[in-house]
């Protein structure tokens, strides 16, 4: 609605693994019955979205296979994934459900993952620590709290005394794009997966890029965007250094 863009709404179905979601349902016949069910569930989610924001052109479809690969495959042609921390077929116990954990390390664009709670008054959140992925989680963020009208809180967290000029630089593109944004700007000497996952308590939405400055290379995702997509109390987007 806000991205004045199309809704894509996807399920992917393999399978007895749909069973999963017929709990409150009659259980079905095999393979036919699930794959009803599967529309059922598309149909659904289609007519909650189509309620929420009834301007916008939504599609669904059913499509055969594993959801991470369906939803990665998707994701080469789309502006943002949005996808729930844990679906119904996760191990119980898991923080982060496995498809969550995919899409975030290996998506083309943008990966938004719905967890904790998400109040309108709060800020957008981002972590800046001047990485090509965390200017891009930057810009990101900037766009984000224009379209919701919304004030931005940077947040550079490192375990040593760093330079204002990591969070200056990273912010200079993005203040002059979006000048009338009201932004708040901390750096603070602490560990930032502990410094992120405390202020996610006072934000609308986290924004990370998918690796830091401080990264192990070859890793996709890194240890702080693990984690707060494990532990933040707000939803969390992560973006990667490429965006369409």
């Amino acid at each position: 609605m806000l991205r004045q863009r199309p809704l894509r709404v996807v399920h992917a179905f393999h399978g007895p693994e749909v069973s999963a979601a017929a709990a409150p349902l009659a259980v079905p016949a095999p393979e036919h019955g699930y794959r009803d069910l599967a529309r059922q569930i598309l149909a659904e989610a289609m007519e909650r979205a189509e309620a929420a924001a009834p301007d916008t052109p939504v599609d669904g479809e059913v499509v055969d296979g594993r959801a991470a690969a369906v939803l990665l495959a998707d994701a080469r042609e789309a502006a943002l994934v949005v996808v729930a921390d844990r679906g119904i077929g996760g191990f119980t116990g898991l923080l982060l459900g496995s498809v969550a954990g995919h899409l975030a390390a290996h998506a083309p664009c943008p990966v938004l993952v719905s967890r904790g709670s998400s109040d309108p008054a709060r800020p957008v959140l981002v972590g800046i620590d001047g990485s090509p992925t965390g200017d891009a989680a930057a810009g990101f963020a900037f766009e984000t709290a224009a379209l919701r009208g919304a004030d931005v809180w940077a947040l550079h967290a490192a375990t040593a005394a760093d330079s204002d000029e990591v969070v200056g630089a990273a912010l200079r593109g993005c203040r002059a794009r979006w000048p009338a944004i009201v932004v708040r700007a901390d750096r603070v000497v602490d560990e930032p997966r502990r410094a992120l996952l405390a202020a996610s308590l006072e934000a609308q939405l986290l924004v990370v890029g998918t690796r830091g400055r401080g990264g192990i290379l070859g890793l996709l995702l890194g240890s702080v965007s693990q984690a707060v997509l494990h532990h933040a109390q707000c939803p969390v987007a992560v973006v990667p250094t490429a965006r369409g």
